[in-house]
């Protein structure tokens, strides 16, 4: 972890990276399985 002054561009690619690589599901939930999504 790196406070703002300390990020460099590479740290900032990295970053944007990570959070592009994360599964983002917008406020819904998975299915329990088993169950149909009502």
């Amino acid at each position: 972890e790196k406070l703002w002054p300390d990020f460099s561009t590479e740290d900032l690619n990295v970053a944007i990276r990570d959070f592009a690589s994360r599964e983002r599901r917008f406020g819904n939930v998975a299915a329990p399985a088993g169950k149909p999504a009502s």
